[in-house]
């Protein structure tokens, strides 16, 4: 496929530098056929065991799937848990500092129990301690030593402990002196840390939490995005709509691009996969709206697969095409025709 190609070249120039909480996400697979005598619950006999990159890392596996080069600065624990996680995100081309590894806290599981393609009970192995400033310098010593400069800087933030409001700020402080864009996908406790970075990427729920009321329209949601972005100092803010979309809000404009007609069956690690496309398309000096788009697309995408899923370059353009939205694969080629040209910022 010509755009596969095309858009493959532009990409793997792209290099994504991902700072946050990695974690390992379990899948126990098995089927139910009758219920406990001990208490009124499912038994489940298991079939197979799954490991997949969770987090920070399935945001670093998204972006390799989609043709780009990633380094994934995240702690991760001394334990088996770490290990296959690891050896997870190796597999998949992703760069990471094993440096990082913390022997003292262990690595974020999330085991999840599914039976006849209904989930019954998610199980969190957590402890949340915050990096050290000595953890912290180590981070900001890794993005100084990468050259050359990175793309972009993304941070996928889980509260877990990584992404502390120090290392938050000097990141941030570090891209403006190096003109290098940082994106933020935030948890709403954390988002004030993310003041004055290029991008961040709440879902409603998120910004509605953010500004202190609910965001029940798209006027609402259109102002509330508007609101934010003053509030924060940032460039611009994406909410992330799930099924109604994506609305995008900076000084100079705003959009709203409904969501793909495309059958919804898990929206879990779709944000992942969203901030995976947009870092991407930015990277690659891609205009906002259409960086929007492409990550509206890998969205779509992903939602059709159950669990924190994988997207790759060749199954959004395919999906596309599939769909009859050829028009939308041709704005991408134009774009990326447009963009050697003009190399058009993110405005």
């Amino acid at each position: 496929m010509e755009l596969l190609n095309i858009l493959s070249n532009l990409f793997k120039n792209v290099h994504v530098v991902v700072i946050g909480d990695a974690m390992l996400d379990h899948y126990i697979w098995g089927g139910v056929s009758r219920l406990s005598p001990e208490a009124p619950v499912p038994i489940v006999v298991v079939g197979k065991d799954e490991y997949r990159a969770g987090g920070a890392a399935n945001v670093a596996v998204n972006i390799v799937a989609l043709g780009g080069k990633v380094t994934l600065l995240s702690p991760i624990g001394a334990d088996y848990a770490g290990n296959i996680l690891l050896d997870a995100i190796k597999e998949k081309g992703v760069n990471v500092k094993t440096s990082l590894i913390r022997p003292h806290v262990p690595t974020t599981v999330k085991t999840r129990v599914l039976a006849l393609n209904q989930q019954v009970v998610r199980i969190d192995r957590e402890k949340k301690i915050s990096l050290t400033l000595n953890e912290e310098g180590d981070i900001l010593g890794f993005l100084d030593a990468i050259s050359p400069l990175p793309s972009i800087v993304v941070f996928s933030d889980y509260a877990k402990g990584t992404v502390t409001s120090t290392l938050a700020r000097n990141i941030i402080r570090w891209g403006d002196e190096h003109r290098v864009p940082v994106i933020a996908d935030p948890k709403p406790p954390h988002c004030r840390r993310f003041r004055g970075a290029t991008l961040i990427t709440p879902n409603v729920a998120e910004a509605g939490k953010l500004i202190g009321r609910g965001l029940v329209d798209q006027e609402a949601i259109e102002a509330g995005a508007r609101e934010l972005r003053e509030k924060l100092s940032l460039k611009g803010v994406l909410v992330t709509q799930g099924s109604d979309g994506m609305t995008y809000a900076s000084a100079q404009q705003t959009f709203h691009l409904p969501a793909l007609s495309m059958e919804v069956y898990d929206v879990s690690g779709a944000g992942d996969t969203v901030v995976a496309a947009i870092s991407l398309a930015l990277g690659g000096d891609f205009p906002i709206e259409e960086a929007c788009r492409f990550a509206n697309m890998a969205a779509g995408m992903a939602v059709q697969k159950r669990g924190t899923s994988i997207v790759s370059l060749s199954e959004i353009l395919t999906g596309c095409y599939a769909r009859d939205m050829s028009e939308m694969a041709l704005r991408l080629k134009s774009t990326f025709f447009d963009q050697i040209e003009k190399k058009e910022p993110l405005r």
